[in-house]
């Protein structure tokens, strides 16, 4: 099955359905859970397989709010600070740096640089060993900085607890 999804519009299931809406993912949580209910089984029973089979992944969506009549200068400046000197996250090995803006992705390790093929946007990533990523932009409608941050971890506490360092140590950047 192929799933679409967009951060905050929601998920589409079906063809049927043109858009994408909450009444589909109803429907669909909806048919696991009397399925896996047939079974003897929740919903967090098999969730809780699947990081065991595959990793414990987790994401986050953070928004740091840059208002007042400065705020677009300081979202400017932190990005340009994260281009100056990359987002370090201790205990982690950052990999590569992708720019959007520049349309480059450079390795640390060797300073290789690939370029990307999406449209230029005032967008970075950083991508870490282990799996582990973290991205940031200015919102396009609001005087706010959105982060994604993604990691996949050992265990649950593992993740979190990366989860939860990547986030802070851009919080903390982006708050300079």
């Amino acid at each position: 099955m192929l799933v679409g999804y967009e951060e905050s519009y929601g998920y589409l299931l079906s063809p049927i359905v043109r858009d994408k809406d909450a009444v589909q993912g109803c429907l669909a949580i909806a048919e696991m859970t009397a399925y896996h209910k047939s079974r003897g089984e929740t919903l967090f029973d098999v969730l809780e397989r699947l990081y065991e089979q595959w990793g414990w992944y987790g994401e986050k969506l953070v928004n740091v709010e840059l208002s007042g009549g400065d705020g677009v200068e300081r979202m400017k400046r932190a990005l340009a600070a994260l281009r100056e000197q990359p987002l370090q996250v201790e205990g982690l090995r950052l990999i590569a740096i992708e720019d959007y803006l520049s349309g480059e992705r450079r390795f640390v390790a060797d300073g290789k640089i690939e370029r990307l093929t999406l449209p230029t946007s005032d967008v970075q990533k950083f991508l870490f060993a282990g799996g582990h990523w973290a991205a940031i932009r200015p919102s396009g409608t609001e005087p706010k900085m959105k982060m994604y941050v993604g990691v996949r971890g050992n265990s649950a506490g593992d993740r979190d607890d990366t989860l939860s360092r990547i986030v802070e140590t851009l919080r903390r950047r982006v708050a300079d």
